[in-house]
């Protein structure tokens, strides 16, 4: 069976979620990203289409690592950041 084939028709989707810690008791969703794939002849995954993407306002009462956002590079505070409520994403 190829690996294409385990897919059972659908195509794969990759998420990317960045959050503003490691504790999901409290440190929020912060970005969601995903892209969906497909296969080339050669059996091989590509990128089908254009990424979305989702800026997310962190929830009230959560705590937002500054570590993380080392990491991440995510600013809160940056004007062109057009977050919706996680509900919404």
């Amino acid at each position: 069976m190829e690996f294409k084939d385990r897919f059972r028709g659908y195509l794969p989707v990759v998420i990317d979620l960045e959050t503003g810690g490691f504790n999901v008791d409290e440190h929020p969703l912060l970005e969601l990203a995903c892209t969906f794939l497909n296969w080339d002849d050669a059996n091989r995954m590509l990128e089908v289409g254009q990424t979305h993407a989702w800026d997310v306002v962190p929830y009230p009462g959560s705590v937002v690592d500054p570590a993380s956002l080392k990491v991440t590079g995510i600013d809160l505070s940056s004007e062109r950041r057009e977050a919706i409520e996680e509900k919404v994403v």
